[in-house]
């Protein structure tokens, strides 16, 4: 996640519109927050109050009011909403958010300070004279990998800092240089990287809005005894407005890290042009990778200058000297999401008691559908080809609604198509989201355990009872009241590492952040509300896994990919497990059993998660192939 401009305030609690004004006061108390935002489900209107005001307003209201009704949270009412690009330039009051997810607000400052910030980003006239950088790499990326992989097995690991340049006003219809460096000098703000001398570090440069990339998108840097020649990238504007640009890092298919820029792209005038070479670097701060590597990365990435729903798949195997081989464009010609609803519909409707074997003709068509569907053809006789020679596999992906870990491995032998496993059947395989950092090691010895008393599920107390059992060996285990108001004070309090639901969720495609979990007595959480000083909840890197139906899914939320998954890995989660469809009770409890065993017996998760679910396939039903997890495949529980 890019680094906040300071103006953004980030202490304050989410609430609905639709809550009782007891409820919206009891979690005031309780989070202390200097400000509150109020949320009319269903719309982007918001409304922010430093807490005084909101309490004048509403501690002489019944408690039984709606805070829609007891606040008068008319329409002309709303406070501004922006993206966290946009909050430097922001006058007056804003709620911001980023990727969909509300994560703080501006107040107001006076115009003088604003034209005084601007001033001070200024930089002299002139771009950078930097030539392409030579020699990232010299005699081929695969014979650069293959030295960087012996360098990583025998050397000793350096600092450096990458940072990205981009001038901060680019003008219309002209070429501006983005410049990629690594340096030995601590700089701020900048991405420390941890790799030995010789180590490559493989570029992706995506433009997101306004700008176009002109000629490769790729590039790599290799870590030099000093300061590395900056390689070049050269970049075109062609729409007006504040633009967006992701640089992606990545180490033998390992994202790093991302840093995003935002320049600013205005029209071809002899006062702006004078101004065109201010520079500037928004980057993020990445904890140093670890060397080892999953078999296979693949990276799904959006063409963001076609039409909806255009992506390139980008493999990377380092033992076969493949890195970042494109295939695509894959063009999904009709709604996602619609058509993944219905998908998932279609196995929940796989009657209880149906015999194993037509279980798993069904489950079979339906991945063998999606592998020859969604891939490529030169992708599918690739990863048939590799079947046998890979072991973990990370799938990095912005869209939110492909089941990648259920497509089935299908291939031609002596004429005829034959399939192979899926791949979460064959691979120790977890998902992620690219320009997120990786948190590792895994700890789970403060658990935070959420189980409703009324779910009605004959299994429930069982699963509760287990894992209250695993308290021991120095691990401490809460259980939690099943109430959003504790729920969120223990999130906001940053003390667990392990969180476990048990109980009901509800998948809502049409809004992913408004699908609830379901808590004590009609009461619920829902993912919007990981937000403000909920985000806190990150301070420990948890595990969280949510054992409940439909709760893995995603969608697009009002600005970027939404849901449960994507906003507790937004808030800092080390790894999160969730399930795209309805789950049966006995396996989902024997699920969770087999997982948490062999995590807390060192085994990393990818593994555990892969070995699970063979643990639980002899059931017959379709929960053994029903959750997705991400993280890094490689992370285990640090004893």
């Amino acid at each position: 996640m890019g680094r906040f401009p300071d103006r953004v305030q980030t202490s304050f609690a989410l609430l609905q519109a639709d809550w009782d004004v007891d409820k919206g006061r009891h979690l005031l108390e309780r989070l202390k927050p200097t400000h509150a935002i109020v949320h009319r489900g269903g719309t982007d209107y918001y409304y922010l109050y430093p807490v005084a005001a909101i309490r004048r307003e509403i501690d002489s209201k019944l408690g039984t009011l709606k805070l829609w009704s007891a606040l008068d949270l008319r329409e002309d009412r709303a406070t501004p909403l922006i993206n966290i690009i946009a909050a430097r330039y922001a006058p007056g009051p804003s709620v911001v958010h980023a990727g969909g997810r509300v994560v703080g607000f501006l107040e107001a400052r006076p115009e003088w300070q604003r034209s005084e910030t601007l001033a001070k980003r200024a930089a002299p006239a002139g771009e950078p004279g930097f030539a392409p950088a030579t020699g990232n790499g010299g005699g081929g990326r695969e014979a650069a990998a293959a030295r960087a992989a012996t360098a990583v097995a025998a050397a000793d690991t350096t600092e450096r800092t990458l940072t990205a340049e981009l001038p901060q006003r680019i003008v219309k219809d002209t070429v501006a240089s983005l410049l990629v460096s690594l340096t030995a000098a601590e700089v701020a703000g900048g991405l420390p990287i941890s790799l030995p001398v010789g180590t490559v570090i493989d570029l992706l440069v995506q433009p997101r809005r306004g700008l176009v990339v002109e000629g490769d998108p790729q590039g790599s840097l290799a870590v030099a005894a000093g300061d590395s020649l900056p390689f070049q990238f050269k970049l075109r504007a062609v729409e007006l407005g504040a633009a967006q640009v992701r640089v992606l890092a990545f180490h033998r298919g390992q994202a790093l890290g991302a840093l995003d820029l935002a320049p600013l792209v205005i029209e071809p005038t002899a006062a702006d042009a004078a101004t065109a070479a201010a520079s500037r670097k928004e980057n993020e701060t990445l904890a140093p990778i670890a060397v080892q590597t999953p078999d296979l990365s693949l990276l799904i990435e959006e063409n963001p200058n076609a039409g909806a729903y255009e992506y390139f798949i980008r493999l990377t195997v380092p033992s076969m000297g493949l890195n970042l081989k494109q295939y695509g464009p894959l063009e999904l010609k009709v709604d996602p999401t619609k058509f993944f609803q219905e998908f998932f519909q279609e196995i929940e409707r796989i009657a209880p008691g149906t015999d194993q074997a037509t279980v798993a003709r069904k489950l079979a068509g339906r991945g063998a559908y999606l592998f020859q569907t969604i891939f490529p053809k030169n992708l599918q006789e690739q990863l048939w080809a590799l079947r046998a020679s890979i072991k973990s596999v990370i799938i990095q992906s912005d869209e939110p609604w492909i089941p990648w870990e259920i497509f089935k491995l299908c291939g031609a032998e002596n004429g005829r198509i034959v399939e192979g496993s899926f791949l979460c059947e064959a691979y120790e395989v977890t998902r992620w989201v690219p320009g997120l950092n990786f948190q590792k090691p895994l700890t789970m010895k403060n658990v935070a355990v959420v189980v409703p008393d009324d779910t009605k599920l004959p299994k429930a107390a069982d699963e509760r009872d287990y894992m209250l059992s695993l308290q021991g060996d120095g691990r401490k285990v809460t259980r939690v009241p099943a109430t959003s108001a504790a729920v969120t004070e223990a999130l906001a309090s940053g003390e667990y590492d392990c969180w476990h639901f048990t109980g009901h969720g509800l998948a809502r495609d049409q809004n992913p952040d408004r699908s609830p979990m379901a808590l004590q007595g009609g009461d619920s959480l829902l993912p919007e509300e990981i937000s403000g000083t909920v985000s806190n909840l990150g301070l420990a890197r948890p595990l969280v896994f949510l054992n409940a139906c439909q709760i893995g899914r995603s969608g697009m939320s009002l600005t970027g990919v939404g849901g449960w998954a994507r906003r507790f890995l937004d808030a800092g989660a080390g790894a999160f497990v969730g399930s795209y469809w309805s789950v049966y009770d006995q396996p989902a409890i024997d699920f969770a059993k087999a997982v948490y065993g062999r995590l807390l017996g060192g085994t990393p998760i990818a593994r555990a998660v892969k070995e699970a679910r063979g643990e639980i396939k002899s059931n017959g039903d379709a929960t053994w192939l029903a959750y997705t997890v991400f993280a890094d495949p490689l992370a285990a529980v640090q004893a």
